[in-house]
């Protein structure tokens, strides 16, 4: 949600609508994956594990990703792809 707009049942919506999603012959799916935009604080922000427990496609995380914080979450697993809105040097 972007800012401080939210719903006591985010997590309940979100999780139904990923599940929905591999339904469809998608791409891949884009997440934002952090806080850089705010949160509206009615309960505990979402991971991208919780996304890939319930997602059978390709995902693809970002939200202000270093080289490192990208490795990361490809090497656990969590997102097939790093996207970047920023430069980013090697």
């Amino acid at each position: 949600m972007f800012n401080d707009m939210g719903s006591p049942d985010f997590r309940e919506t979100f999780l139904y609508t990923i599940k929905q999603l591999n339904k469809l012959d998608l791409g891949y799916v884009h997440i934002m994956d952090g806080l850089a935009f705010g949160f509206h604080e009615q309960g505990e922000p979402m991971t991208l594990a919780e996304f890939r427990a319930e997602y059978n496609g390709i995902i693809m995380g970002n939200c202000g990703y270093t080289r490192e914080m990208a490795e990361e979450r490809l090497e656990a697993g969590v997102a097939d792809l790093a996207a970047f809105g920023r430069p980013v040097t090697t």
